[in-house]
């Protein structure tokens, strides 16, 4: 660690490369009772930091020739963002809801699925075979470590 040197905090501008993520843990104020709650949560809050990305870069005068997309691979979910349709166990979400629903009816976010089976975030938080590690780690970029 140097001294004298602040660590980036939430809400700094990343370094610019080819790949953005997310890189944010907060505690979380309410304890979602359905995975789909969980999910779409997390939704939000990728709505959320995607939206502020968009307007950073559009002050840098960056134009987006689509929008972004933001991948789940929670079917329910999904179906979450285009139809209006209200149930019992979702009544605890409709903030979030109405923030990415309105985001995707006006063409300013893209919501698709991806297949549990491609999902890197998994090698994060999953045991996985050594054969999908490196399949992963190859679509992330990452290099093995050299022994010198």
């Amino acid at each position: 660690m140097r001294i004298g040197l602040a660590a980036p905090q939430h809400g700094d501008l990343p370094p610019a490369t080819a790949n953005i993520i997310s890189r944010c843990a907060k505690k979380q104020h309410t304890i979602s009772r359905f995975s789909i709650e969980a999910e779409y949560r997390v939704m939000a809050n990728t709505t959320t930091e995607l939206t502020w990305l968009t307007y950073i870069l559009k002050d840098l005068r960056i134009s987006l020739s689509n929008p972004p997309v933001l991948y789940c691979d929670n079917i329910s979910a999904l179906y979450m963002t285009i139809n209006p349709v209200f149930h019992a166990w979702s009544k605890h979400i409709e903030l979030d809801y109405h923030f990415v629903h309105e985001r995707v009816a006006l063409g300013l976010l893209v919501t698709k699925h991806v297949s549990s089976a491609n999902q890197v975030a998994d090698i994060f938080t999953k045991p996985v075979p050594k054969a999908t590690l490196a399949y992963f780690c190859n679509k992330l970029c990452l290099l093995p470590q050299l022994n010198l």
